[in-house]
């Protein structure tokens, strides 16, 4: 064999039989919701996971577990919703931060 033929690039043809085999697993549905998940924005960034509620609302979770978009959350979350974004992002329920609110001191406090 030639060193021309020897360094010339190979190529090399991959064959996938569906579309389904390269991509990831996204979404995941918990009763009447579908969550779906969002890689990092940017970096330092999380994953995260968004599920539209009724009245127009998306409720979004970090997989470290703080909300995400704390201005569309509605007053009650549908546990159904908040199951669908643990399932996606593969977490305990028990992890995402549930509400906040202000203490006297002004300081934010975080309660599951």
């Amino acid at each position: 064999m030639k060193l021309e033929e020897l360094l010339r690039p190979n190529k090399i043809l991959v064959v996938v039989d569906g579309p389904e085999l390269l991509t990831e697993a996204t979404r995941a549905t918990v009763g009447l919701f579908t969550a779906r998940r969002d890689p990092p924005y940017f970096q330092g960034d999380e994953y995260h996971a968004h599920a539209a509620v009724p009245g127009s609302y998306e409720v979004a979770w970090t997989t470290s577990g703080t909300r995400r978009h704390e201005n569309k959350f509605p007053a009650q979350i549908p546990n159904d919703a908040r199951l669908a974004v643990t399932k996606v992002l593969g977490v305990n329920p028990d992890l995402l931060e549930s509400f906040r609110w202000r203490d006297d001191g002004m300081h934010v406090v975080n309660t599951p």
